[in-house]
């Protein structure tokens, strides 16, 4: 093989990858992303700079504005800002994050694709709405079945199962301390917040692990847990489903 025909295949990989996260991007259910027009979203893409970009909407004007319009009143009704951060067709993985200026409140969505051996795309999307101000808030995580340009919602434990007690904590440890695991569980597990990691490079999906204590008479509790829980769970692609690494 050539040069100049590997370099052609570099340009249609490229070229074909950059078309199927643009067309995931516009047309993937969101309620983010679904809040520009089809037309609005293209004109994003091909504004980009360095893989992103970061914009003003305002919901009553329908108006778009770069961040760095210095005639953009953040107070007006109406204006929220957006960031598409980054936007990595190589990767198949993007980043859409919505906020109100002057606000605390923030909303993003992170959108990664796998190809399939039988020629569909599987996609995962991490949604997160709501206020920091309001304490942590739960990372949600959604598939998708894409292929000609329509999106089959999946059942998420079909594809990504949910981690047990025993992923979550080391049991043998704390049980190797002079503690009874199981005296612990069901206050471990409603105070679980999975934090999703999908994967910018590679296949797998990492979720970090975390324990919020929200109250003062469970504090003594939620210190002893603390140190038996484990810091993150890999799941491992299996062309169309997760499994997790033992």
């Amino acid at each position: 093989m050539n040069k100049f025909t590997l370099f052609l295949m570099l340009i249609i990989s490229y070229t074909t990858s950059a078309q199927t996260l643009t067309e995931i991007f516009i047309n993937i259910p969101s309620e983010i992303s679904g809040n520009l027009t089809a037309e609005e979203q293209r004109t994003i893409l091909q504004k980009l700079d360095d893989n992103s970009i970061s914009f003003y909407k305002n919901s009553i004007t329908n108006e778009i504005s770069m961040m760095d319009d210095s005639d953009i009143d953040l107070e007006d009704y109406g204006i929220m800002g957006y960031y598409l951060n980054p936007f990595l067709p190589k990767n198949g993985y993007y980043k859409i994050t919505q906020a109100i200026p002057l606000s605390q409140g923030v909303d993003f969505e992170n959108v990664c694709y796998w190809n399939l051996d039988n020629g569909s795309k599987l996609v995962a999307k991490v949604s997160c709405f709501g206020s920091y101000c309001c304490g942590p808030i739960p990372e949600n995580i959604t598939f998708y079945n894409y292929k000609n340009l329509r999106f089959e919602k999946l059942e998420t434990e079909d594809i990504f199962p949910s981690p047990t007690y025993e992923d979550i904590v080391d049991i043998e440890k704390m049980k190797q301390d002079g503690h009874d695991p199981e005296k612990y569980k069901d206050f471990i597990l409603p105070k679980i917040n999975n934090n999703y990691e999908l994967p910018i490079q590679g296949k797998n999906i990492t979720i970090a692990i975390e324990v919020y204590d929200y109250l003062e008479e469970e504090s003594e509790m939620y210190y002893i847990v603390e140190p038996y829980i484990k810091g993150a769970i890999t799941y491992l692609w299996k062309d169309g489903h997760f499994e997790i690494e033992k």
